[in-house]
């Protein structure tokens, strides 16, 4: 019980990151009524099955705020600590990192460098191709973060 109320926050915060709040309590909804869900608990299968899921659908997470967060690392203007507090993986990536936990850190590494593999590039092909626009928007982005700092 504990393991599936886990498993639903964590999708809760998984969908919301791209879908909005509602998107996020329509996905938990359908999750904790599903009927493999009920059946798999109810009959006492695969005991260990609710941890799996829980494990897998938090290292997605992980893996897409490494993703997000990396990304405005690399963006002038925005802060990729303050997307990590958006996200609210700040405090445990910050311990997981004082204590060394590879395997918290692991899928959220995997994200920062797929990050810094794809959005340079990615950037590259819109510079190229509408290198002025591109040039208003960091400006803007730099001058306005710079405003908020004021």
């Amino acid at each position: 019980v504990v393991i599936g109320s886990l498993t639903v926050v964590v999708i809760f915060a998984l969908v919301r990151l791209f879908g909005g709040t509602f998107a996020g309590l329509l996905a938990t909804l359908l999750f904790s009524v599903s009927v493999p869900i009920l059946l798999r608990g109810s009959i006492g299968w695969f005991k260990s099955e609710p941890l799996g899921i829980f494990y897998a659908i938090l290292g997605l997470y992980l893996f897409l705020s490494g993703i997000v967060a990396f990304s405005f690392f690399l963006i002038p203007g925005i802060s990729g600590s303050a997307m990590l507090v958006v996200l609210g993986v700040y405090g445990p990536i910050i311990q997981a990192v004082s204590a060394f936990d590879f395997v918290l850190l692991s899928p959220f590494a995997l994200g920062c460098l797929i990050s810094l593999l794809l959005l340079p590039k990615v950037v590259l092909s819109i510079y190229s191709s509408h290198e002025l626009k591109l040039m208003y928007i960091f400006s803007g982005l730099i001058l306005s973060s710079g405003m908020f700092l004021l």
